[in-house]
């Protein structure tokens, strides 16, 4: 419980960094942009968030466990085949990010494709490796504070030059270089090699590469599918700030994830069940909370911040309360069960029925019902992986019991 603890605190931080990201950022960027500028920011970030998931290659689904349960010295090695395949990853999704962020975006301009591109680095992001160290300063100094500071920095120099396409240069080098100085301090003396990137490796991250990229298709693709299914600026840029919202709240949920994550993935038999008996516990208020918060707060605080015609209704906040409940559930049996069981293959099956279900929500209710509906789309989206992983991540679980049956509550 110490180490737990010790733990807690440091990542405690890493929401803290990213919550200062949207209260300075998106005032600002609200009243300094049109609403066709706004919903061509949202779009771009919203396209290039996905192929961010594509560009992780899945390591920020299987990377926490695997290095929680490797030796130290083998570490570095899982983090140089990480590099080389996200490397090649950028190569091939380069283009298609671009072309993709301008085919959405109604205004037709280049400020979508420059932003998607900028939101495709992210995919390098050193968190997944600094969580399964359980060392939170990986993640604050080479993620959190850079990513932070690109945004403040980028927003402000975009208004003072009146040019929001410096906003989106400047984010990408500030989350891209960090990464460059981390990757030289944990292989230098390595013996690269020799650790060329691992035939098992690249096949095994297959199926959870697909994962966060089905998932992401209905979940950080939200905005980009209203995009492409209503033609409206101003239901494109009120569901995004929306949206932006629930995701910096959603920084609570990671931050309890990355804090219980190995400490799960490293227990055997009952003390296995008795954690993730905790970490729903924990994730099951979390989300009450957040949902509460979103629906009652939500509308006042997107007025206070983004103005007033960017408020979200009540309607809206409500129905992205409910996905941020189901969104802190499923990070239960995905993350603490399934992913540090290697059950990637019932992983990506909830994630393609789940995800189907949502984006035909989103786009229906989008079209149908504007904000509030699109939102909807997401919890039902949400809610149906849920209720596929569930049966599967209790027999995983029962399983871990019995075969480890010999392993001391």
């Amino acid at each position: 419980m110490r180490t737990l603890t010790r733990r807690g605190f440091g990542f405690v931080a890493v929401p803290i960094v990213s919550l200062l990201t949207p209260l300075l950022v998106l005032p600002l960027l609200a009243r300094a942009a049109t609403i066709d500028e706004f919903a061509s920011i949202a779009l771009g970030q919203s396209v290039g968030m996905v192929a961010s998931l594509a560009l992780s290659y899945g390591w920020t689904v299987t990377g926490p466990a695997d290095v929680a349960r490797v030796p130290e010295h083998e570490r570095p090695g899982l983090w140089l085949d990480s590099v080389r395949m996200r490397s090649l990853a950028f190569a091939v999704l380069l283009v298609p990010t671009a072309g993709i962020a301008y085919l959405v975006d109604p205004s037709r301009d280049a400020l979508a494709p420059t932003m998607a591109v900028a939101l495709l680095l992210a995919g390098f992001s050193p968190a997944w490796y600094g969580i399964g160290q359980g060392q939170p300063s990986i993640v604050i100094l080479y993620d959190a504070i850079p990513r932070t500071a690109g945004n403040v920095v980028g927003v402000l120099l975009a208004v003072a030059f009146d040019h929001l396409y410096l906003y989106a240069i400047v984010l990408g080098l500030f989350t891209i270089l960090p990464v460059g100085v981390l990757h030289r301090s944990l292989t230098r003396g390595l013996d690269r090699a020799a650790l060329g990137p691992r035939a098992v490796t690249l096949r095994s991250n297959l199926a959870p590469t697909l994962t966060e990229l089905i998932a992401g298709l209905y979940s950080m693709g939200s905005t980009a599918l209203v995009g492409a299914s209503v033609s409206s600026p101003q239901v494109i840029a009120v569901f995004s700030g929306a949206e932006r919202f629930t995701r910096t709240g959603a920084a609570s949920i990671a931050v309890t994830s990355s804090v219980l994550t190995a400490w799960v993935a490293e227990a055997k038999g009952a003390v296995f069940r008795k954690r993730v008996g905790v970490s729903l516990g924990v994730h099951l208020v979390l989300g009450v909370a957040g949902a509460l918060a979103l629906g009652l707060l939500g509308p006042a605080m997107s007025a206070l911040l983004l103005g007033e015609p960017l408020r979200m209704d009540t309607a809206t906040g409500f129905a992205f309360g409910v996905f941020f409940l189901g969104w802190s559930l499923e990070t239960v049996t995905a993350r603490h069960v399934l992913a540090a069981r290697r059950r990637t293959t019932s992983l990506l099956a909830s994630t393609i029925i789940g995800s189907a279900v949502g984006c035909v929500a989103i786009v229906v209710g989008g079209q149908q019902w504007g904000t509030a509906g699109a939102a909807s789309g997401l919890a039902i989206g949400i809610f149906t992986i849920l209720a596929v992983q569930m049966p599967v991540a209790y027999d995983v679980v029962r399983r871990e019991v019995r075969e480890h049956q010999d392993t001391p509550a």
